[in-house]
């Protein structure tokens, strides 16, 4: 795994989502992705998409 940071733009393909859909599941409280927020723009860990994408963690229902 990578500890690389994407900006949402990046991680919503891999996600198969929308950017907006995307910036909504990131704010839901049981969201497992890991988050970091720099000012206004929002990052998610790599490492957290591949662990979702593996089913190491369970998806925010």
């Amino acid at each position: 795994m990578s500890n690389r940071i994407n900006t949402v733009a990046e991680a919503a393909p891999q996600l198969r989502k929308t950017e907006a859909g995307l910036r909504w599941y990131l704010r839901q409280p049981d969201c497992p992705l890991k988050t970091i927020r720099m000012g206004s723009r929002i990052y998610v860990t790599q490492s957290s998409i591949d662990s979702l994408l593996a089913g190491e963690i369970p998806a925010a229902s």
